[in-house]
This record gives structure tokens, sequence and C-alpha cells, in this order.
């Protein structure tokens, strides 16, 4: 094979060029487990990988924000969520698309003040949102959030 020939990943079949590009964002640096309230946009970095071409991005974004994302929402006693402006810009700036994406969002309050957490994050980052039923089962990371009569609960944004 002469040395100047080139690989081109997009003519190998796209169930092998997509396994391999999936791959290239599992190794990708992760995103650090959030901090305290929520995720900082600091911490959380789209894979290189996705920033080579718009048919890596449209494949690859929603299987990293998909698989890789975890938000941790925390709310006080009030209803207000507990997090940076710069979380908020950063849950504005990814997109719906990214946003529906994400799989692992949990909401952490009172129970008595779901109603007014969840206005004000659709508020907040204008847009649609579902909350599931309350988790009773947490992982151990989860669970480290989790103070006095808080309750858990699953949303997804639409």
């Amino acid at each position: 094979m002469p040395s100047d020939s080139h690989f081109r990943l997009f003519d190998l079949p796209d169930e092998i060029w997509v396994k391999i590009a999936k791959y290239a964002v599992d190794l990708s640096p992760k995103p650090k487990q959030n901090q305290a309230a929520s995720c900082s946009p600091d911490l959380v970095r789209q894979p290189a990988i996705t920033r080579a071409c718009h048919k890596l991005r449209a494949e690859l974004l929603p299987y990293f924000y998909g698989h890789h994302v975890k938000l941790f929402l925390c709310c006080n006693f009030h209803g207000l969520c507990l997090w940076s402006g710069r979380t908020r810009v950063w849950l504005r700036a990814i997109g719906p698309s990214n946003l529906e994406s994400i799989r692992s969002i949990r909401l952490f309050v009172r129970e008595a003040k779901l109603e007014e957490a969840v206005r004000r994050i659709r508020k907040d980052i204008a847009c649609t949102l579902v909350v599931g039923e309350q988790l009773t089962e947490l992982d151990e990371n989860a669970q480290s959030f989790v103070r006095g009569e808080e309750k858990v609960y699953p949303l997804r944004f639409v």
C-alpha cells in the first residue's frame, strides 16, 4: 500500500464505523461526577471525535449524552434548584435534541415542593419536562445526595 494513501472511515459499512466511533467516545475522558447541586458545564465536554464532521456529530452526540452524562438536580426546601447560572446556560446551550438524549437526570426535592421545582426548571431552561415516579432504589452515588426528607424523581426532557 502506498504511503500517501488514506484510511476512509466512512468507506466501512455503517455498523462498523459506528461501533468504532462509539468506542472512541467511550475512551474519551469521562464527565466528572457533578458537585453538590448539578454538573458544571466545565466538567462536561463533548468528545473530540464529535467535532470531526457533521456525520460523526449527528451519530455520536446522542450516544454521548445518553450514556455518559448524568445530572443530579438538588432543590432546597423552597423548591429552588441549587444550580449555578453556568449550568443553566450550559443546559440551554446544548440544545433540545441533546437535552432529550440525557437519560440519567435525577431531581432531589421534598415531595411537597416537587411541582414548584419542576415549574422552575421548565421556566429556567425553557423546555418540556416529564417527571417519573419516585425512585426508591438508588445507586451509591445518588444516595450520597439525599438529605433529610428529600425524595428522588427521574426527569426527562422531551
